[in-house]
């Protein structure tokens, strides 16, 4: 299924951009264990992409705000609720370096809140 779904938006940005798109970022959950990350890749490449490489969600987010708003150091703390999980993560930026300092979460948010309300 996920390489059904990443060769659907490759096609797409390909179409797009008017040009064809075979590397790619791909950003994941910040607790996907190894296997995980493999069968990520595996995905992508059956979907006809090099994966350039795997960045966790809370790095991507940190990432995109020290860039608009002009951060080369510091902690920040990205939250992402969303999709049935929880995930807070602290970030320390160095510069060019992002470090996951801690991360903590809940992967089973939705149904826990779906079984207290029953």
């Amino acid at each position: 299924v996920s390489s059904e779904i990443l060769k659907y938006l490759k096609d797409s940005a390909s179409e797009y951009l008017g040009m064809n798109i075979d590397e790619a970022v791909i950003s994941i959950p910040a607790y996907f264990n190894n296997a995980q990350r493999k069968a990520t890749i595996r995905a992508a490449e059956l979907a006809g992409l090099k994966v350039l490489r795997l960045i966790s969600e809370p790095v991507a987010g940190a990432l995109y705000y020290s860039r608009e708003n002009s951060i080369s150091k510091g902690k920040i703390l990205v939250y992402d609720l969303g999709g049935g999980t929880l995930d807070i993560s602290v970030i320390q930026i160095k510069g060019k370096h992002f470090e996951v300092l801690n991360v903590e979460g809940d992967t089973f948010l939705v149904v826990e809140i779906w079984m207290k309300s029953f």
